[in-house]
């Protein structure tokens, strides 16, 4: 992982862009490829990065968006009440930071509800109906100079680095994605047009709402094979189950490829088996896998007469919450296999 990988990375890591609010990421990775590629949006609001070559018509997508929140109400006390836009652990709101607000304005919040001290029974556990943001307002009125209904929310944090040839870092599950994306358009374009596909680079948004801007983009663009940047989640912490079979994928082990996920079934495609000789072609290490994650850009196979499509998938610790950790090795094996497919 290079220096200026690692920048990418960190900076796309810190940049506000939950479900619905992603345009700050897009302008983020547009900024990047600023000179490199053709770069245009669709309706939906998904980055569209086009660097020309010759042959097979290439899709690659990798979601913007993190998890996040969408305001609901602001109550008499000023706090700023919230519903997940995805998926969320009510157990990591309490006490982290927050960005709260839209395209244009944001503030800084703290996650708040009934604190431990004051738990007396287990249905006081936290559920989101019993949390809020504190803006440090002391009215409705004080804090709608700050937010509105309708506005967005999402964890603060900072990216760094572990022992381990680890990054943790908030968003990590999708940005990392969208760096990789980055880094191997700019190695693309230094190979002449006769020697790249075609590439169509779709950042995209609302992935984690279930409403992946891949499908429309896939529909508009008719690719000839598609890759999709994901995430797998790791719990090797929680040890081996009784056949001695792994729970799940560790991190380190380098990409991993799905044979499957809960919308759909790549074993079967002639393009893994291409993905897959390639990697071992390269010496690039890989993990075939079922993912327990089902990406709903995905669902973009569907797309007219059918899209072929392979995903690499980065093994990641607590993703969706404040601190994701992913591996370097991971990454470099996505970033090297992603080059060369393309």
């Amino acid at each position: 992982m290079t220096e200026n990988f690692l920048n990418t990375l960190f900076s796309l890591s810190l940049t506000f862009g939950p479900t619905g609010c992603e345009k700050r990421v897009a302008e983020r990775i547009e900024e990047e490829l600023k000179g490199i590629c053709r770069c245009t949006y669709d309706r939906m609001g998904n980055l569209i990065c086009h660097l020309p070559g010759h042959g097979e018509k290439l899709m690659i997508a990798a979601g913007m968006d993190e998890m996040g929140f969408m305001i609901t109400d602001i109550d008499d006390k000023g706090y700023i009440r919230v519903a997940p836009t995805g998926s969320a652990d009510p157990a990591c709101f309490l006490g982290k930071e927050f960005t709260v607000g839209n395209e244009s304005t944001l503030t800084e919040g703290v996650g708040a509800g009934k604190v431990l001290h004051l738990v007396d029974r287990a249905g006081d556990s936290p559920t989101f109906d019993k949390l809020f943001i504190d803006v440090g307002a002391k009215t409705k009125e004080d804090a709608e100079k700050f937010a509105e209904k309708g506005d967005f929310a999402a964890y603060r944090g900072e990216l760094f680095e572990l022992p381990g040839d680890c990054v943790a870092g908030k968003a990590l599950e999708s940005r990392s994605g969208c760096a990789i994306v980055v880094e191997a358009l700019k190695e693309a374009a230094k190979r002449d047009e006769s020697e790249r596909k075609d590439l169509y680079a779709v950042f995209t948004v609302k992935e984690k709402a279930n409403m992946s801007g891949a499908v429309t983009a896939a529909y508009n663009l008719c690719p000839d094979n598609a890759i999709l940047l994901g995430f797998t989640p790791s719990m090797n912490f929680d040890g081996d189950s009784a056949n001695g079979r792994k729970r799940s994928v560790i991190p380190g082990e380098g990409v991993v490829l799905p044979l499957k996920d809960g919308s759909v079934l790549f074993y079967d495609s002639p393009f893994l088996t291409r993905a897959k000789e390639k990697a071992e072609e390269l010496e690039i290490p890989f993990v075939l896998w079922d993912s327990p994650v089902s990406l709903s850009a995905g669902r973009a196979h569907l797309v007219k007469e059918g899209l072929p499509m392979i995903e690499l998938s980065i093994p990641c610790y607590n993703p969706e919450t404040p601190l994701a950790v992913v591996h370097k090795k991971d990454i470099d094996s996505a970033l090297k296999l992603l080059t060369a497919l393309m």
